[in-house]
Formats: C-alpha cells, structure tokens, sequence
C-alpha cells in the first residue's frame, strides 16, 4: 500500500521546517486581509465584537480549527471512482504560528488532535507543529478582559445551521422551557445560508422576544474552488463555537447554563 504524500499547510506565516525534504510542497493559509493570496475566509475579529472579548487560547484553537477545516477542502481524496480504502485516506500536517505555543506543544496536546481529526474524517495522520509569535490586535475598545457577555436566568447554547433539524430544535426548546438560547451558526460563504439563517432567525425574534442571540461565524474558503467537499473536519469546527460561547458568558460557572 502506497504512503500518501504530506501535505503540508503553513499557517499564520509560519516558515517550512527543516526536517522536511526541499521537494516538499506546502500551501500557505493565512486570512489577513492584507495577503494578496488569501485563500481563506475567516472573520475572527468579527465574531469577537459579537462576543466582545476572548482568551488568547481560545482564539489560537479558533484559528487551528479553521486552517484545519480550510485545508480539508483544498486537498482532494481522489477521483470518485477510487473506492479502494488506501485511496481515501490523506497525510495533513500543521505548522501553524500561535499565541501561545508552549501549550499546544505539549505532546498530549497535539496527540489529542490528531486522534480527534483522525477518528473524523478517516484520514491516515494529522501532524502539527506549533510556533510563537503570532498575535492579532484587539476587535474593539472592549476586546479585554474588563468586558463579557453575561446571561439573564436560564439558557442555553444552540447550534444553529439554518437547517430543519436544528430550526426544530430550537423550537422545541423555546416552547418547553424558559430559556434565552444564544444561537451560534456557522457560515461558509454561501449567500443563500446566510439569507435563510437571517429570515429564520427574524421570524424566531418576533414570535420569541427577548429570548434569542445570534452569533454567525464565518468562515470558508476564498478566491478559490473546493477540491474536496466531503468536509468531515466541519464537525470539528462546529464543535469548537457553542465551547467558546461557555467560556464567554462563563456558563461553567453555573449549573443552569447547558450547552445543545
């Protein structure tokens, strides 16, 4: 059985290790806007004004889900015709610039994602190396500390794609409890996901006042065609919003905030 070829993602300017071979090839991920070969789209800073303010780590496991994500759909699985199982599986690897790389250096850190994405998407490794240096300036006067988002009573955490089974599950709730639910969606770049998440979400506000939050999260590829749209690696994107909307409203802290 034939080993894949790396592929090799270098991620907020990180440099290509040396212990690669020179023939190596790499893709370059960066979302400033100021790269004028910016493949992907990723609206952080918007989605911390939303929030107002998060931890440098928190931002970091962000950005790794992104770029992870990004490169998933970049990286083509083979023709359809190729049913064989070594012609499904791909080699990933990360180096990615962090805020805070003595953390996600940490062997069991990195182990930990790697089986996670493995066990996602049937992929044959995951390799991420992590680099210091990298920092993004404040999305607002009140990006720090000083400033969260705090719940009013009961609520809850609601993934929300726009789609029927997450528009009943919200319905249900909204109609069996007291909750404030605080909708996180994820948006891909599609216009028409966006135009439905808002329709549907007017409509919740007006039949529900005071009851609900919108937190759109965009991010996706840009100013280039998918090569790959399995995307088994959203999942691991999606599981990371309604984590960081606990950190934010500091739902750990109370035994009647739940996440959905």
């Amino acid at each position: 059985m034939n080993i894949p070829t790396p592929n090799v993602f270098l991620c907020n300017g990180a440099s290509k290790p040396t212990t690669l071979p020179p023939t190596t090839k790499n893709i370059t991920l960066n979302y400033a806007k100021a790269d004028p070969k910016r493949v992907i789209n990723l609206k952080l800073p918007k989605f911390v004004d939303q929030v107002y303010h998060l931890p440098n780590r928190v931002l970091d496991l962000l950005e790794i889900a992104a770029y992870v994500f990004a490169a998933d759909r970049m990286v083509c699985r083979g023709p359809k015709a190729a049913l064989e199982f070594h012609a499904w599986p791909r080699s990933m690897q990360f180096c990615i610039r962090v805020r805070e790389a003595d953390f996600w250096n940490r062997e069991q850190v990195k182990k930990k994602l790697a089986e996670v994405l493995v066990f996602m998407t049937g992929d044959r490794d995951y390799v991420f190396d992590f680099f210091p240096g990298h920092s993004t300036p404040p999305s607002s006067l009140f990006d720090n500390n000083e400033f969260t988002l705090s719940s009013d009573g009961e609520a809850a955490v609601v993934l929300f794609s726009g789609g029927l089974d997450s528009l009943a599950g919200v319905l249900k709730r909204l109609n069996t409890t007291k909750e404030t639910l605080y909708l996180v969606s994820h948006q891909s770049g599609q216009p028409s996901t966006k135009k439905t998440q808002a329709k549907l979400f007017d409509s919740l506000i007006r039949d529900y006042p005071g009851r609900l939050r919108h937190y759109p999260f965009e991010c996706g590829l840009s100013n280039v065609r998918a090569a790959e749209e399995t995307q088994r690696t959203r999942a691991f994107l999606l599981a990371q919003l309604p984590l960081l909307c606990l950190v934010v409203f500091h739902l750990l802290h109370f035994m009647h905030m739940k996440m959905v």
